[in-house]
């Protein structure tokens, strides 16, 4: 059991210790290794892939231009202050919680540049913030009695095997539960409820600490830049030159709730507010564009703010659809003029094309939503030479954007086409007049148009079923 605890701490926290420059690609190789996006490099013509790739995952979550290449502006933002643990996605949250409602802590080792008593309240602050939304209680302890979190700041090789870099670079680490290990930089310059030193460049204790504690609670990096777990420190909104009173965000809130559920009384994200189902019998506007999402729903789209929600879009006979407003379940996106959608089940990620503007979105569980990725929306390249008119996705993974007999192979994390070629030498004949496709199984496609749907099987290259559109879908 020992033996598996430490494999999975040593996947979630980096040793942060090394160059705080990006001088070369090694230097950039070696930040994305330790932060979850490279796992070793390919040999031969997939070395360069993989590593654009990489690079582009990392622009995405860190909200850069997504290009793929190492530029300066990505140079930059590696070398940024920020938390030491990782930005993987392999953690499961609901495996990594406390077992008990009332944890103990103590500040075990302090700090020469703050007094042990203001650290001391800044950690009971940041307690305060998490314990309002989620029913746990901390009390403190005295250092050495064995507290549940323990609080140190430490420098260089601080003996926990995660080496700190000193001043810039990464701040602190913590380590998931139930090891409750915080470790702070001492070679920062921190600052605690002191609007001028913080403009002056020093790090300010409170927003770290909190930040630090939602890992110790069970949370990894978000990619949500309004997020206290974005994994870059930002330095605290001044109001009239004092600084603004800190709250958790919405996706904060949304998060930790999913692992320990609210606080009675707590503050919770306001549920999403379903528009009434408007009943039309058998009659369904004309489609632009469908996709089944991340969710397992599919929608809908026509040419007006709204899209139809199927829960199980394969079902035949029918259920009814349910009206929601496009940008309640996909903030951002466009109010009409989606034109193609599809979903990348590898990267479990859905898009929206308004035209050659297109709109991404992860789906979170916790919180049964969909949230925005960072870098989008983005324009297609000129590479890609038309605007989709459909989009689904291949069995072998590949992308496929399309317009009457052109289609491209799209690489969503670089945003380029691939390859180009001639629909009916590839796929065959395509369903006419029909725009709305989604890729339902391994190998079928659903092709709507105003009346019926078609079914394609991507095996025999072919339509192997069609039906009136009320078979499938009721409005």
């Amino acid at each position: 059991m020992m033996v598996g605890y430490v494999c999975l701490l040593t996947l979630l926290v980096v040793n942060a210790y090394g160059s705080k420059e990006i001088n070369n690609q090694q230097d950039a190789d070696d930040f994305l290794e330790k932060y979850g996006y490279l796992n070793g490099l390919p040999r031969g013509n997939q070395r360069s892939i993989a590593r654009n790739r990489a690079i582009a995952s990392f622009q995405d979550f860190a909200g850069l231009p997504v290009t793929g290449q190492l530029d300066e502006a990505t140079k930059a933002k590696m070398v940024a202050p920020r938390c030491g643990m990782t930005d993987s996605k392999k953690t499961t949250r609901s495996a990594l919680k406390w077992k008990k409602p009332a944890l103990k802590w103590a500040l075990e080792k302090t700090t020469n540049q703050l007094d042990s008593g203001r650290i001391r309240m800044a950690i009971k602050q940041a307690l305060d913030v998490w314990a309002k939304v989620v029913p746990l209680n901390f009390t403190e302890v005295a250092a050495g009695s064995g507290a549940d979190m323990q609080f140190s700041f430490g420098s260089t090789d601080h003996g926990c095997g995660y080496s700190f870099d000193g001043e810039g670079g990464v701040l602190a680490h913590a380590f998931f539960p139930s090891d409750g290990r915080l470790h702070f930089d001492d070679q920062e310059r921190w600052a605690f409820e002191d609007a001028n030193k913080i403009q002056q460049g020093h790090t300010d204790l409170l927003s770290v600490t909190i930040h630090e504690l939602g890992h110790s609670l069970g949370l990894p990096h978000s990619k949500e830049q309004d997020a206290i777990m974005f994994p870059y420190y930002r330095a605290p909104d001044l109001v009239n030159g004092k600084l603004k009173q800190f709250e958790l965000s919405g996706f904060d809130i949304n998060d930790i709730q999913a692992i320990y559920g609210p606080r009675e009384g707590a503050t919770t994200r306001a549920p999403e507010v379903t528009p009434p189902s408007v009943p039309t019998g058998n009659s369904c506007p004309r489609f632009q564009a469908a996709v089944t999402g991340t969710d397992g729903a599919t929608y809908f789209f026509d040419n007006s703010n709204v899209s139809w929600k199927k829960t199980n879009a394969a079902r035949d006979p029918a259920n009814s659809a349910v009206k929601f407003y496009v940008d309640q379940r996909f903030p951002g996106a466009p109010n009409g003029g989606i034109t193609a959608a599809l979903t990348d089940k590898r990267d479990q990620l859905t898009f929206l094309f308004q035209g050659r503007r297109v709109h991404a979105y992860s789906y979170e569980s916790g919180g049964q939503r969909f949230v925005k990725e960072n870098g989008y929306p983005k324009d297609l390249k000129n590479d890609v030479p038309f605007t989709p008119d459909g989009a689904f996705q291949l069995s072998m993974g590949h992308l496929i954007l399309f317009q009457g007999d052109q289609f491209v192979i799209w690489d969503a994390a670089t945003n380029s086409a691939s390859f180009k070629g001639s629909v009916n030498s590839y796929f065959g004949l395509f369903p006419p007049n029909a725009k709305a496709s989604f890729a339902v199984g391994e190998d079928d496609i659903y092709f709507v148009d105003a009346t019926n749907y078609y079914v394609y099987n991507g095996h025999s290259k072919s339509v192997t079923s069609t039906k009136p559109l009320k078979t499938l879908i009721t409005c």
